[in-house]
């Protein structure tokens, strides 16, 4: 048994049984996407096997997506829409964003995720619909209207948040990073995900993060290369989140018939990271890709987009950028033949200042907000899932 079972086992039971989401003891999970979806999973496990607290699932995204139906349907999840959600009490809102929680009746934890903390603050610190007049331009209001947690892997994103809004510093808390600690429990079973990534014995993998068909020459032309340029017989490539295609570029469809493997939104991103043998991104999981020990190169990362004191700054400065006008396969060679396990020990230093603690630090902190004592057993750090299919 590997620990990841628990990702195919109910997390919730039928709401007729368990009684009303008012329950104090009910934590709302607001879900914005599959990759979300799954970082929000890592809070939910550590109170699932406890019967005291019922967990229901809603999104707040006008268009259900595909990848969030699956995910939680594959975990067995309680789903209630958006309109209940906001018409009744919770006792805690878990969120990956600031904006999510704006309408629950719950106090919320908010774990950024996928985005620069003070990009989401400033955004949500112009918000004009507050139940008070007083306190403009702020994330946590007079009124009280804001987070009551703001869950952060690391004390500069503290620092950084704090110069921009100082009023955050009260509910502000360092608890560590779970993709940090689920990969690196996950590194052992390398060759287990390998095998269900349908990576060959003699094939090497490269994963490739290209979310924008915006940016020129456009992700979709680096998606449809990427098949085109490497051997097949040598090299299995695998995409995760594309892009929808842009005006005018390849579509995704084509990609695909040109040998591009495609990872499901419900699957497991971070099983593909400890399989790769390079990792091509646009500065959305880079940092992780640093704890696996391969190579990995960035490819229309903008410089202006990336905080000065952050894990994805100190990649820039030593992770090779992939050329648009040059052949791929000796850019992962070269990239490949620089590259030591020890240039990456300062990105690492920056995504987390809590290692290995996440599951002891997050958990306090749900039971602090329930209001309940601690179950008497220690969380352990799971493997990650493996992506059995790919699209």
């Amino acid at each position: 048994m590997f620990g990841f079972e628990w990702r195919r086992s109910p997390v919730g039971h039928d709401t007729g049984i368990w009684g009303a989401p008012g329950d104090r003891h009910t934590v709302l999970v607001v879900v914005r996407s599959a990759a979300c979806g799954q970082h929000l999973l890592d809070v939910v496990r550590l109170v699932e096997s406890d019967p005291r607290v019922k967990v229901a699932f809603t999104t707040d995204c006008d268009i259900y997506h595909r990848g969030v139906e699956r995910l939680l349907s594959d975990v067995g999840a309680v789903v209630i829409s958006w309109r209940d959600a906001t018409a009744r009490d919770f006792g805690l809102a878990v969120a990956t964003d600031l904006a999510a929680v704006r309408r629950v009746r719950a106090p919320s934890a908010v774990m950024p995720f996928g985005e620069r903390i003070e990009a989401a603050a400033l955004r949500e610190a112009h918000r004009r619909d507050l139940p008070c007049a007083s306190g403009a331009h702020r994330v946590v209001h007079r009124c009280g209207a804001g987070p009551a947690s703001i869950v952060l892997a690391h004390e500069a994103e503290v620092a950084r948040l704090a110069r921009r809004h100082p009023e955050t510093l009260p509910v502000t808390t360092v608890a560590g990073d779970p993709t940090y600690d689920r990969l690196t429990a996950s590194l052992p079973l390398r060759n287990f995900y390998r095998r269900a990534l349908g990576v060959g014995p003699r094939q090497r993998l490269v994963v490739v993060v290209a979310r924008s068909a915006a940016r020129p020459p456009g992700a979709t032309d680096l998606l449809a290369r990427l098949p085109r340029e490497l051997p097949a017989e040598e090299y299995r490539v695998i995409a995760l989140f594309p892009p929808e295609p842009g005006p005018g570029g390849v579509g995704l469809a084509d990609c695909l018939r040109g040998g591009l493997g495609v990872l499901p939104p419900e699957g497991d991103w971070r099983a593909a990271l400890v399989a790769a043998d390079w990792i091509i991104d646009d500065g959305a999981v880079g940092p992780y890709g640093a704890v696996t020990g391969v190579p990995v190169l960035l490819s229309g990362v903008e410089d202006a987009d990336i905080a000065p004191d952050s894990a994805l700054a100190e990649l820039a400065r030593v992770a090779p950028r992939l050329s648009p006008y040059r052949p791929i396969e000796p850019q992962l060679h070269a990239a490949a033949a620089r590259h030591r396990p020890d240039l990456h020990r300062p990105v690492l230093e920056r995504i987390t200042s809590e290692p290995g603690r996440f599951n002891r630090n997050m958990r306090s902190l749900l039971y602090r907000h329930l209001r309940l004592r601690q179950p008497l057993s220690i969380p352990t750090t799971d493997p990650v899932s493996p992506p059995f299919r790919l699209d």
